[in-house]
Formats: structure tokens, sequence, C-alpha cells
């Protein structure tokens, strides 16, 4: 009497990791470069995401940068070069914090800021009040917006033209970067994919050999969606770390790591985390699918005739 097909054993999670591990370990080299691929795809997209944070709080100390490098151009225009020049200041009221820096990006450019008197080149005043036209100099720059002839005015008003173009501009900006994350990304699913596949080429008889064992092609399934997971949770870990403090620091270069502490949001900077946590996560299940389904379907027979 023929006896019963017995059902086959399920072998239990804890199995599947240690497979898994000591996969690693063994081709670690390996391993190690796909870590990396991960790791560059999800520091490029944390770098990105920290930076247009960071951008986002520190908008006002770039304008203001801007502004003042404007007027420092403007007055060169005028008077030629600014260094050794003398230039009678005229303080009426209180300084504004675009006026201040207005006055040490002079003093950084050689001006020498003097009393009236012969061999004045210019007049700059400063201040809250509105300012008089001293009839005894060539020019006078003010900080401020005056009908007064005479008065060459430091602030600068868009055209409605130049606002367009700086908008269309920030949204080709927008463009190039989802544009470049996507690829960046797109690379980093292809080379775990990769890594995966050749992982089924090396251990075409070790796979033979759990299945003629007994493995059930839901286990060998199994042990590669681990593997991948492991890789991209590693590799986002890392690369998350890497990419935020990257941007951190060359924010902080320009603009000083204390105004860059005091910009960044670290609930939104924790959100960025996860999010690119999770995303190289779930790159890298989607990246193993394939190779994954490649290996389960493999015929026993036909994994130990092959010689890899």
């Amino acid at each position: 009497m023929p006896q019963a097909v017995q059902e086959q054993v399920r072998l239990p999670f804890a199995i599947a990791v240690g497979v898994v591990l000591q996969g690693i370990r063994i081709r670690l080299g390996r391993s190690l470069v796909t870590i990396t691929g991960v790791v560059l795809g999800l520091a490029f997209l944390m770098s990105i995401l920290t930076g247009q944070m960071i951008k986002t709080g520190v908008r006002a100390e770039a304008e203001l940068r801007t502004d003042v490098r404007r007027m420092v151009n403007t007055m060169s225009s005028e008077i030629g070069p600014l260094k050794d020049r003398r230039i009678h200041l005229v303080q009426e009221g209180e300084l504004e914090v675009r006026e201040y820096r207005l006055l040490e990006a002079l003093r950084r450019e050689g001006v020498h800021f003097v009393g009236a008197g012969e061999g004045v080149t210019a007049v700059l005043v400063v201040g809250t009040a509105e300012p008089p036209t001293p009839e005894s100099t060539r020019l006078v720059f003010t900080t401020r917006v005056s009908a007064r002839e005479g008065v060459r005015s430091l602030q600068y008003q868009p055209s409605a033209e130049e606002l367009a173009i700086q908008q269309q501009r920030e949204r080709e900006a927008r463009t190039r970067t989802v544009w470049i994350l996507a690829v960046s990304l797109l690379v980093t699913v292809i080379g775990i994919s990769n890594a995966m596949l050749m992982s089924v080429t090396e251990r075409f008889r070790e796979i033979g050999t759990m299945k003629c064992l007994g493995a059930l092609s839901a286990f060998i399934r199994e042990i590669f969606f681990i593997e991948s997971s492991i890789i991209g949770l590693v590799g986002g870990l890392v690369g998350s770390m890497a990419g935020a403090l990257v941007a951190i620091v060359v924010y902080g270069l320009s603009f000083g790591l204390g105004r860059v502490w005091e910009a960044i949001s670290w609930g939104t900077l924790g959100g960025y985390f996860f999010v690119s946590v999770l995303a190289g996560l779930v790159l890298s299940v989607v990246a193993a699918i394939y190779p994954a389904q490649f290996a389960s379907r493999m015929v026993p027979a036909h994994a130990l005739r092959a010689n890899v």
C-alpha cells in the first residue's frame, strides 16, 4: 500500500536569517559593494532634502548677502575701484542690519570712512531719517529710496519680468533636481538587482541542495528578500546619516555652523531621515523581486548540474 506523501516542513524565519548572514559573511566583498551603491544613492537623496530645508531656513541670510553684494557692486560701478576710496559716512538714526553688513563689506573692500573735506569721493548716508543732498559732493549714496535730486539709491526693486525669470529658473532647478534624484535611485535599484542576480548565479548548487533537502520555493524567496532588506536597511541608515552630515557641513562652511544649526528643523530632518531609510528598504526589496523569483523557480537537478 503506497505511503502518503508527508507535508514539507516550513523552516522558521530564524533559520532563513542565519542562512542570509552566513551568505553575507562568505561574500562580504560583494555585499559591501552593493551596500556602498545604496549608501551613495540614499546619501544623495538625503543631502538634497536636508539642503533644501537648510536653504529655506537661511534664505533671509542668503538674500541679505546678495543685496549687500549688489550694493557694493553699484557703488563700485559709480565711483570705480573701492580700495583706498575716501567716503564720508553720514549716520542719521539707527542702522538696519543690512546697513551694518554694507559697512562691514565696504571696510573689507578697503574703503576709508572719513569726515567731510577734500578728497572725499562720495557721501554714504545711512540710518532711518531722510538724508540730505549735499551740494558739495559729486555723488551721494543712500540705502533707502529717496526722491531728492542727486541721491543715488542703493535699494533695488526687481521688475515683474525679472521676478518671472527668477521663478522660471527656480522651476527649472527643481525639475533638474527631481530628474537627477530619479536617475540616482534608478541606478541604485539596478545595482541591487544586479548584485542579487550575481548572488543567484554564485549559489546555483546551494539553492539546488536546499531544494533537494526539502526547502520550499517560498523559503528561497524569503532568504533573498531578507538579504536585500538587510542591504537596504544598512545602506539607508549609513547613507541618510552621511547625506545629512554633508549638507550641514557644506552649508555651515557658507553661512556658519551656528546659523545653519538654528535653521534646522529637527522634526522635519527626522521625517526626511525616516523617508530616506524607508526608500532604501523599499527599493532594495523591489530590486530583489526578480532575482528571488528566478531562484525560487530553479529545478533542483538543473541547479546541481550547473558548473559556475
